[in-house]
């Protein structure tokens, strides 16, 4: 699963950093590390899946993976205050890119599997509101709260896999799935 990554605050940044270890160092996303009741979606079910116009553009168990081209992305204010900040007292990690919100979200929006937004709810829903088309289609939109307190599946929730994916991170981050 290739997912986009962006924050907005410093706290937002706590979020991704630990979010970058989690796809980065937990290579397989499936039934066997999912919560359990989770109904992550499979070939067999899918193929069974009557209500779905188009199974076959759909992820299966093997494609539920996090892509090792998953992207992290600071807004470019956040980037920038913190590359002046020395309070971070360390080089940040060359995983993480500054990135303009407007062109993140349409680069993600083509590219990725998953987008996940660190910060305000109505960020995400500004953000991605011109893309929405269909939800066999679209990609998976998750936020967390700055504070990673809580983790929302805003988009795609059942096909396209927020849910499960909500529902893991919650779990890796000690944070509630909402």
């Amino acid at each position: 699963m290739k997912v986009y990554s962006i924050c907005f605050t410093k706290n937002g940044f706590k979020i991704l950093e630990k979010l970058s270890k989690i796809i980065n160092g937990d290579n397989l996303l499936d039934a066997d590390n999912l919560p359990s009741g989770s109904n992550l979606p499979n070939a067999d079910n899918l193929l069974n899946a009557s209500n779905l116009s188009n199974a076959n553009n759909l992820p299966n168990k093997n494609q539920l993976k996090f892509n090792a081209t998953s992207k992290f992305y600071l807004s470019k204010r956040i980037y920038d205050d913190l590359i002046l900040d020395e309070a971070l007292q360390r080089p940040m990690n060359s995983d993480f890119r500054r990135a303009n919100l407007r062109e993140f979200t349409q680069e993600a929006w083509q590219e990725a599997d998953a987008i996940i937004y660190i910060g305000a709810t109505g960020i995400a829903l500004r953000s991605i509101a011109k893309y929405i088309d269909k939800k066999d289609k679209d990609p998976a939109v998750v936020v967390i709260d700055e504070k990673g307190r809580y983790v929302i599946p805003l988009l795609s929730g059942h096909i396209g896999g927020a849910n499960d994916l909500s529902l893991y991170l919650s779990e890796k981050l000690g944070s509630q799935a909402v």
